[in-house]
Order: C-alpha cells, then sequence, then structure tokens
C-alpha cells in the first residue's frame, strides 16, 4: 500500500487526520497489540508442552509481529502529517526551519515498561 503525501492536503485536513492515526494507534495498541502479547507472555511461562503447544506459541508470537507490523505502519503515516503539519506551521508562524534535516530519530522501549507483571 502506498502512502499518501499528506503535504497535498489542506492544512487543516491534515491535523484531522494526524489526530486519527494517534487515535487509531492508542486503540491499537490498547485493544489488539498488548493483550496479545500479554497473551504470549503468560503461555511462555506454561513449560508443560501438554498445556502450550510449539504451534500455539507459534500462533501467538506471529500475532504479535502481524500487530506490531500494523502500529509501525499506522506510526509511519502519523509521523509524516506530524511532520507536514510542523513543516507548514513553522511557515505560518514565521518559524525558521533548521538549516540541517531531522535525523530520524528511533524510539526504544523497555518491554518490561510496558508488560506488567501479573
Amino acid at each position: 500500500m502506498e502512502i499518501e503525501d499528506p503535504n497535498n492536503l489542506p492544512l487543516v485536513e491534515r491535523i484531522n487526520k494526524a489526530e486519527h492515526f494517534a487515535r487509531e494507534l492508542c486503540e491499537h495498541l490498547q485493544q489488539a497489540f498488548l493483550p496479545k502479547l500479554l497473551d504470549l507472555r503468560s503461555s511462555s511461562k506454561k513449560l508443560d508442552p501438554a498445556v502450550v503447544s510449539d504451534q500455539t506459541m507459534f500462533d501467538q508470537m506471529a500475532a504479535v509481529v502481524k500487530a506490531e507490523q500494523f502500529a509501525s505502519d499506522i506510526h509511519v503515516r502519523l509521523i509524516r502529517y506530524l511532520e507536514s503539519i510542523r513543516k507548514d506551521a513553522s511557515g505560518v508562524l514565521g518559524i525558521a526551519e533548521p538549516t540541517s534535516e531531522i535525523k530520524e530519530r528511533k524510539t526504544l522501549v523497555d518491554i518490561q515498561d510496558i508488560v506488567i507483571e501479573e
């Protein structure tokens, strides 16, 4: 799927779409990604193969990877819209753009910060 260019849209529409993507990302993380991750974590603590099979573990890992990919896709779209909004808002407000390009930042999150012990 090709990502649309936010610069082709009016500023108000970009703001609305960015808000939509932010809400969608938040809901996805809360309602899909974290529950799948918690299921996987819970299953990984069960050592009896009769209780949790290899196929179950594989299926749960695949579900987590798929949910993470979906979240990453939404995040990329959100960042594109936010950067476009920042660029136009800076121009309207008369804020000078930095001379060097902003390097892409990677956010590192410790999984222990996300998953709470039960």
